[in-house]
């Protein structure tokens, strides 16, 4: 292909930043942060429930606690059910 023909195709037409910078750069510097990020965030998770299984593990093993933690999210269920019933 010419550079002439290459050129009059391109006009117009946004760069994409791929075309700009080298590739692996562009790739590597986008995907980096966004890794990091992912990690980040999975890691607070993580903790986040760890702590709070290992705080609520005493109150669930009792019994009262348990039966309405239970009838609360039975309660949830029923009502998504419904929802999705009626939307689909």
């Amino acid at each position: 292909m010419s550079a002439a023909r290459a050129n009059s195709a391109s006009v117009g037409q946004p760069r994409h930043p791929c075309q700009v910078l080298s590739f692996d750069l562009f790739r590597f510097s986008c995907s980096a942060p966004l890794t990091a990020l992912h990690v980040g965030l999975a890691i607070s998770l993580h903790l986040t429930w760890a702590a709070a299984g290992g705080t609520l593990a005493e109150t669930l093993g009792r019994t009262r606690p348990r039966r309405v933690l239970e009838a609360t999210s039975g309660v949830a269920l029923l009502a998504l059910a419904a929802k999705l019933a009626r939307s689909g």
